[in-house]
């Protein structure tokens, strides 16, 4: 694996997409200040606002991007860009920085994992996410098989009716049937086996657009990888 150390900040330049998501790029075309950006977007303890400069360095930008899902630029006092974690591993893959060796080979096959049982409720996974601060709590069955994932985006398809308020204290194996029943599109999860190479894995990632991906063998939950454990891995 290549050192992000080799790399400069300045190099981001050459992956537009970086610097055009539509919401911030609206801010930035109202010439938005630090100081009004923290008061619109400082909005989470759990997930505070972080910002960098453009003179940055890229083994800085690295550390604060593994602990944190996005980052803004500033130059001076104004708001310039945007970078997250997404951002900087299709970076550092389209640099060849992931290479062959396997998920086994680099130690990273086996982790805990924040998970509910089929037979516990939604809301039990939601609560999960509330108090470990994760985005996302696998679902595995009685034996330790991976059966399915909610995350924090699944929060999304959650409404105000009385009946799906219901439905958040059903089983999960019941509440996934009914999510699909609705037009609410659950994303399901990613999982590989420890023997793929992290390129695979990164591949997948980025073709599934993920933040994280299952470790599994013969089924049973082993482990699972985020785009912040790519990072600190760099």
């Amino acid at each position: 694996m290549r050192s992000s150390k080799e790399l400069e900040f300045a190099d981001l330049d050459e992956m537009p997409s970086l610097f055009q998501q539509s919401e911030l790029q609206q801010l930035i075309n109202q010439g938005i200040t630090l100081d009004s950006t923290l008061l619109v977007s400082n909005f989470s303890r759990n997930n505070p606002l972080k910002t960098v400069t453009p003179s940055t360095s890229m083994t800085d930008l690295v550390k604060i991007l593994s602990e944190n899902h996005r980052v803004v630029v500033i130059d001076g006092e104004k708001l310039v860009g945007y970078v997250t974690q997404s951002d900087l591993v299709r970076f550092f893959h389209k640099k060849g920085v992931f290479g062959q060796q396997t998920l086994s080979d680099l130690g990273m096959d086996r982790a805990s994992v924040i998970s509910i049982t089929e037979n516990q409720t939604a809301i039990d996974a939601f609560k999960l996410m509330v108090l470990k601060r994760c985005g996302s709590v696998a679902v595995v069955d009685k034996e330790g098989k991976l059966i399915g994932n909610l995350s924090s985006q699944d929060i999304r398809g959650i409404s105000a009716s009385a009946d799906f308020i219901v439905r958040l204290y059903w089983p999960y194996h019941k509440y996934a049937e009914a999510i699909k029943q609705s037009n609410f599109d659950a994303r399901g999860f990613l999982s590989v086996t420890k023997n793929v190479s992290l390129k695979f894995l990164v591949d997948e990632l980025i073709r599934t657009q993920r933040h994280h991906c299952y470790v599994c063998e013969d089924g049973v939950l082993n482990g699972v990888i985020s785009l912040g454990d790519l990072l600190r891995l760099v």
